[in-house]
């Protein structure tokens, strides 16, 4: 999979940029929007964790507190829709969002229901043996998944907080949700 060219999580500033800072801070202090206060919250673990499989799992609670407006079925097919809308990515873009999302749910569904616990055990034998090939590949692959949420998800709240700040979230989902028709 290649790289999806999103805002990067680290930021260059400028003066200018101070006013919207001070919005974004604000908007999380007060908690007015909370689905956007837990995607922060849940980013920021994701970023600080060790354990690959529990990062990804904070990730996907991430967006589904950003795009998930009424526990909604297909929830994959719907964050993917709402997310590529709100960041307005071309249509090549768009399909491998689409995939990075489903594999998120793949993953998610096998951690949640206890199907794979595989990641733990894959971190601790490529510390035993760091040659093996098999276990380094599926490694390296949900790192990979873990890079682009963590990618998505930063570059959701930061449109969420700059462009769409004002919108409660049921009128922005309506309004992706609107964009399909």
């Amino acid at each position: 999979m290649k790289r999806i060219p999103f805002p990067s999580p680290v930021f260059h500033l400028k003066k200018t940029d101070e006013p919207a800072l001070k919005s974004i801070a604000h908007s999380l202090f007060e908690r007015q929007h909370p689905e956007a206060y837990l995607a922060s919250l849940r980013l920021f673990r994701a970023l600080k964790r060790t354990q690959l499989d529990d990062s990804i799992l904070d990730l996907v609670i991430a967006l589904e507190a950003l795009f998930n407006g009424n526990n909604e079925m297909a929830i994959a097919h719907k964050i993917s829709q709402r997310l590529t809308r709100l960041l307005e990515q071309p249509k090549k873009t768009r399909r491998n969002t689409t995939k990075i999302i489903k594999q998120a749910y793949g993953l998610r569904s096998s951690l949640v229901h206890g199907t794979k616990r595989q990641i733990d055990f894959i971190e601790a034998a490529l510390e035993k043996n760091p040659r093996d090939r098999k276990k380094l590949i599926y490694h390296t692959e949900i790192s990979t998944l873990r890079d682009h949420l963590i990618d998505l998800v930063s570059a959701a709240l930061f449109a969420r907080y700059t462009t769409h700040r004002n919108t409660a979230t049921a009128d922005l989902i309506t309004s992706l949700d609107d964009r399909a028709i």
